[in-house]
């Protein structure tokens, strides 16, 4: 008897097949259709997008959350019942509990598709490179809602997102026209994704980064003989990007923020000019560049 088991590896899924006898045999099979992927009956203007995107990018490309709508039978009083599957951004690593449930507004004029495409291709997933997710799902806008006693309730923290990053898919919205009217609009999602992933890595990763702020993450600025004022030259010269508010330094996820942020933002050459008189912001910089040589490809 076999069953299914999906493994989870940095938002890439692997489909393989586990036996319940020691002696069958366990190599992976691809006779389930790819759920992701066009049907090959699919000769739509739309599936040809998603085939391409993916053979150029290597993920794949969705316009809606379904993946699979096929019909089981009927009810008693003659209703079709469907088997469906939805992409589910929140699709969860063992232990974890989904805490929202997503709706999208689907981009169905196909110009737009292709703009789309087009600017996800450009300011995302070349510049995600070997980081890119599994999948896109790219939509004209996302809307969060939580649970309230059984009751599903817009989200007030965050009602309508640019994106939403789960384990297998990235769910991008474009906010309408936002997404193609602002320049900056990507390249804010990108710094969300980048930052995302950084969040991710294992502590080790980062153990160099944060010696350098350890004595300092969430310490009343009056302890250090500081005055409770925002100065970026005092925080800079202890390593900090900037500083953090009147009475604080820096928080430590803050701190590594600042420091995404500007790797995705300006090149060693630039922050070394920027930075002349702080070599030890210059070195942190350098420590999260190298950190995010994992993949991601910076454009200078």
């Amino acid at each position: 008897m076999k069953k299914i088991i999906f493994y989870i590896v940095l938002g890439v899924i692997t489909l393989g097949f586990a036996s319940c006898a020691g002696n069958e045999d366990t190599s992976p099979s691809y006779a389930d259709q790819n759920l992701f992927t066009p049907s090959d009956e699919d000769h739509s203007v739309t599936a040809d997008l998603e085939r391409s995107f993916y053979k150029e990018t290597g993920a794949y490309l969705l316009f809606n959350d379904t993946l699979k709508k096929v019909q089981n039978g009927t009810d008693a009083y003659g209703n079709p019942i469907w088997n469906l599957e939805l992409v589910d951004i929140e699709y969860p690593v063992i232990g974890d509990i989904p805490s929202y449930t997503y709706t999208y507004k689907y981009i169905k004029d196909l110009d737009r598709q292709k703009k789309t495409v087009n600017l996800i291709k450009e300011k995302l997933a070349t510049r995600l490179g070997k980081a890119v997710p599994y999948s896109f799902l790219v939509v004209d806008s996302i809307t969060t809602w939580s649970n309230n006693n059984g009751i599903l309730e817009i989200s007030p923290d965050d009602p309508h997102p640019t994106q939403v990053l789960g384990t297998r898919c990235y769910a991008i919205s474009t906010s309408g026209d936002t997404g193609y009217e602002d320049a900056d609009y990507f390249t804010t999602i990108f710094r969300q994704i980048v930052f995302n992933k950084l969040r991710r890595l294992g502590s080790d990763k980062l153990t160099k980064f944060y010696s350098y702020g350890e004595h300092y993450y969430e310490v009343d600025k009056s302890t250090l003989g500081l005055k409770y004022v925002v100065n970026d030259s005092i925080a800079r010269s202890l390593g900090f990007w900037k500083d953090y508010n009147s009475f604080y330094l820096a928080l430590k996820e803050d701190d590594l923020e600042n420091f995404c942020n500007a790797a995705c933002t300006y090149s060693s050459s630039e922050v070394k000019d920027m930075m002349v008189e702080f070599p030890l912001v210059v070195e942190r910089f350098e420590i999260i560049r190298g950190v995010l040589a994992m993949g991601i490809k910076f454009n200078y």
